[in-house]
């Protein structure tokens, strides 16, 4: 069947037309037969195409206005086709406004089933879904994405899981090293760092000589005399060395065989390293408190005398050199050697008769040999753990204040090195020290010293060494009580010892005081004594002096 052809002209004729219509106002009961036959071919043919042979006019009502085109000349098609274009979206921008009453005033045109092409439900939920879908098309919201999410939740909690497992492991660590007496005196609580300034220092006049009848007198008066000074911004730890083999650590029954007091002030920037020398003739209480349990002796036997441990020790150390002992590590010697090899080896400077005390007594130094590769009399080595060990443990060549030296330098040495070591390597020494260190610090009080410490740059702080007994150390040492011992001037080194690592004290030295290396051994005023008959004369008594000050003035001055 031969289509009858019709331009553009006609079809924009006949919607013109049909729009005129649209002004009037038709009713449910003026439906024409024309309008019946539109809604029948919108219920029957959903489908445009099929009606594409019928009528051009109807081709363009479904929406096939390119095959009633194609019929037309050519020439009328391209400029009309602009106009239809632009005519389209002036219908759609009515159709809001008409609401429902509108919609149902033009089905009575003949133009309905265009209109309906743009409110069908099926298309307007194919434009919500296109409104909606950045939505829906989000990556965690789809399959993949949510299969992503998990595994990233797992991984996660893994990661976590595994650094929680590692804190605890590390916790446990640190906890084992801890001591859970609850009869230890120097238990802490919560440690709240050292920014607020909180500081007393007691004052404390020295018992004139003139009152006193022997060194053991002086010793134990001075012993009863005061209370230690404290500062939160300086932290005494005490380092004790105990010589047992292996992994043990005794804390009561064994002597200190080397003992440092380690004073971090953060005022000065200075970690003052004080050797207690073990032959230094002291006075404590094996029960502190109770002075029926007094005992005489060498201050290192404190630890295992008379049912002697750690706090006895701390005690005899803070009453006789005044100062307050915030906690304790003991540290078997063993743990020198991990270290040490921890760090690739230590370069201490040792003498050649070191090196042949060490090589000539195998059993006394556990069999370590040392080959010198130095010239002269004295040089630079790298030694491994061993080597250092002996090395801090020689005695017989010299003195126990030498060997004490030998121990403060191979710290020092340590401590120089770590500070350019990098967090991998001091955490392995940490870990290799662990397991030879018993403290009094709790585990969370450790965790926050160390974390304090890198925090405020204490490995770069000056670090300086001293011992104690220090008062005319050259003078003090012999044989006393039938045995070889310092005979030390504790109020002396007490003040000298406040003075250097809190730049202040509260210790007023007698106008007269004992002379400790000539005085009598044994003796009190208290039970009808008489008083000593070697004494000082304090030319620097009333006055606030240094310590070098004092000590060339008294010299100067002895009897």
């Amino acid at each position: 069947m031969e289509k009858e052809s019709y331009s553009i002209d006609d079809i924009l004729s006949e919607v013109k037309k049909r729009r005129d219509n649209d002004s009037s106002d038709p009713t449910e009961n003026d439906v024409t037969e024309t309008e019946e036959k539109a809604n029948s071919e919108k219920d029957s043919q959903p489908v445009a195409e099929d009606t594409a042979e019928d009528t051009p006019e109807e081709a363009a009502i479904e929406g096939d206005l390119e095959e009633a085109v194609e019929s037309s000349d050519s020439e009328e098609i391209q400029p009309e086709q602009t106009e239809a274009d632009s005519f389209e979206p002036e219908i759609v921008e009515k159709e809001p406004e008409n609401n429902t009453k509108d919609a149902e005033a033009e089905k009575t045109d003949g133009m309905v089933d265009l209109f309906a092409l743009g409110n069908d439900d099926s298309i307007l939920e194919e434009e919500k879904a296109e409104d909606t879908a950045p939505e829906k098309q989000k990556f965690f919201a789809t399959k993949k994405g949510k299969i992503l999410k998990a595994v990233i939740i797992c991984l996660v909690i893994l990661i976590l899981g595994a650094g929680i497992f590692l804190g605890v492991k590390l916790y446990k660590q640190i906890d084992n090293m801890t001591d859970k007496n609850p009869d230890s005196s120097v238990q802490q609580e919560e440690w709240k760092g050292m920014g607020e300034l909180e500081e007393e220092y007691p004052e404390i006049i020295e018992t004139d000589a003139t009152q006193l009848s022997s060194l053991q007198d002086m010793i134990k008066t001075w012993y009863y005399n005061g209370e230690p000074c404290h500062s939160t911004h300086v932290l005494n730890v005490l380092l004790l060395g105990e010589d047992t083999r292996g992994n043990e650590i005794l804390e009561e029954g064994t002597r200190a065989d080397s003992s440092i007091i380690v004073s971090i002030n953060t005022d000065t920037g200075k970690i003052t390293l004080t050797s207690v020398l073990r032959d230094a003739y002291a006075y404590w209480e094996a029960k502190p408190g109770d002075e029926s349990t007094g005992i005489f002796g060498k201050i290192n036997g404190s630890m295992n005398l008379e049912g002697g441990n750690v706090n006895t020790y701390i005690n005899a150390i803070e009453r006789l050199y005044k100062v307050n002992i915030d906690n304790y590590v003991i540290v078997n010697f063993d743990s020198f050697k991990k270290i040490i090899d921890a760090m690739g080896g230590v370069t201490l400077e040792l003498t050649s008769a070191e090196i042949r005390e060490i090589n000539n007594h195998p059993k006394r130094y556990g069999d370590v040999y040392i080959e010198q590769t130095f010239d002269g009399n004295k040089g630079e080595m790298l030694l491994n753990g061993k080597q250092a060990l002996a090395y801090c443990r020689i005695r017989k060549l010299d003195s126990d204040n030498m060997r004490a030296d030998r121990q403060k330098t191979t710290l020092m040495a340590i401590f120089q090195q770590a500070k350019g070591e990098s967090k991998a390597t001091l955490a392995k020494i940490a870990n290799a020290l662990m397991p030879y260190v018993k403290t009094g610090f709790s585990a969370k009080n450790i965790i926050s010293i160390v974390t304090y410490a890198f925090t405020e740059g204490w490995l770069g702080y000056d670090t300086q060494m001293i011992s104690v007994p220090n008062a005319r150390i050259n003078e003090i040492g012999g044989m006393s009580y039938g045995a070889w011992c310092w005979r030390p001037d504790f109020p002396q080194d007490a003040h000298y010892l406040q003075t250097l690592l809190y730049g202040k004290t509260g210790i007023k030295l007698a106008q007269t005081r004992v002379d400790v290396a000539k005085c009598e051994d044994y003796g009190f005023f208290s039970e009808g004594g008489y008083s000593v008959s070697r004494t000082i004369y304090n030319n620097a008594y009333g006055e606030t002096t240094t310590y070098e000050e004092m000590t060339k003035k008294q010299e100067s001055t002895s009897n």
